[in-house]
């Protein structure tokens, strides 16, 4: 009986490079990406508040030079 019975070999696609460690930002995106309602939902909840801020802001010098 021959020794290669099951023809088994090793290819270098089989061996596995050194995993980079993944940076923080990657992770927060990906984050991001995975909860896009909730995140878009407090972006514009967040824009509301500070235009309301500015417009406040606004109003009032207006008072105030009259």
């Amino acid at each position: 009986m021959k020794e290669d019975f099951f023809k088994v070999g090793y290819s270098t696609y089989l061996k596995k490079l050194p995993s980079k460690k993944e940076k923080w930002t990657s992770r927060i995106l990906k984050k991001i990406l995975a909860h896009k309602f909730i995140v878009m939902t407090l972006l514009i909840i967040f824009f509301c508040f500070l235009m309301n801020m500015w417009l406040i802001y606004r109003f009032m010098n207006i008072l105030s030079t009259i």
